[in-house]
């Protein structure tokens, strides 16, 4: 994968952009290629999905790969979290429900958390 170039005013928490007011930095992005086979139809649904998202098929994946690494990571969170206080209730299993719901609508709901443990 290529560099990205970068144009926008400089920064004063940016230093390294420069004194004018433009600058031009080059950005080098880390990528390791892989080899990975898909079922024609999976293949399909991706370029489909990349190209409505106006992303690469390749950088649809890697969002794909990396939202399911955070779900991994959550679940294992959840799991320490109750191998320490015990399995969650149904009530705050439904205060998490909720609070998601709310979260993935776009209505913060920050003000109704769900209830801590004493």
């Amino acid at each position: 994968m290529g560099a990205l170039r970068r144009r926008g005013p400089a920064s004063v928490a940016e230093p390294w952009k420069g004194t004018g007011g433009t600058y031009d930095a080059t950005l080098a992005l880390m990528v390791t290629k892989r080899s990975v086979s898909l079922s024609d139809d999976v293949a399909k649904a991706v370029e489909a999905a990349s190209k409505e998202d106006g992303v690469s098929f390749s950088a649809w994946l890697s969002g794909a790969a990396e939202r399911q690494l955070r779900v991994r990571q959550g679940l294992r969170g959840v799991a320490a979290w109750e191998s320490e206080s015990g399995a969650l209730t149904a009530e705050e299993i439904a205060a998490g429900e909720a609070l998601l719901g709310r979260l993935l609508s776009g209505v913060s709901g920050m003000a109704s958390r769900v209830r801590r443990r004493p």
